[in-house]
């Protein structure tokens, strides 16, 4: 086989990993989340727990949140636009840049770092990576979205 024919193919075999993963990302963000789902509501409260490991919340629905930069009392209405994918990418971002975040969180009380970080999300998924319904459909063309390695 000849060498361009193996590039074709590998090439070929990178994007749909990348669109299979794209449509991972794409179906957390439609996933809406449930506060009746335990693994859902775990997730919230470990979000709290690694930011304010010393201050627990005192309810799961509390003025407290806007500590975090929940826009009120009840946090899961701020996930309706990114669903799971909002609350998954804080937590990653908690959990791995942590000092990071409480030190912006330290510095103004005012900050919205939860607001923020969801639409981020938002902006990278949709404006960046130009993933929608339709590009995902099964007609995806070869577009940003696939010219990026998404690890």
């Amino acid at each position: 086989m000849p060498a361009i024919v193996r590039l074709i193919d590998r090439a070929s075999a990178s994007r749909v990993v990348q669109v299979a993963r794209l449509r991972e990302l794409w179906a957390l963000k439609n996933q809406p989340f449930d506060p009746s789902n335990a693994e859902h509501e775990a997730q919230l409260m470990q979000l709290w727990d690694v930011v304010f490991p010393e201050q627990p919340i005192d309810a799961r629905v509390s003025s407290q949140w806007s500590r975090l930069g929940f826009q009120g009392r009840d946090p899961a209405t701020d996930f309706r636009g990114m669903g799971l994918l909002g609350l998954h990418n804080l937590l990653y971002y908690a959990q791995h840049y942590t000092a990071e975040v409480r030190s912006v969180l330290a510095q103004s009380r005012e900050y919205p770092f939860a607001s923020v970080g969801i639409n981020l999300t938002s902006v990278l998924l949709v404006d960046y990576l130009g993933v929608t319904a339709g590009a995902l459909d099964g007609s995806l063309s070869l577009s940003l979205a696939l010219s990026w390695h998404i690890h």
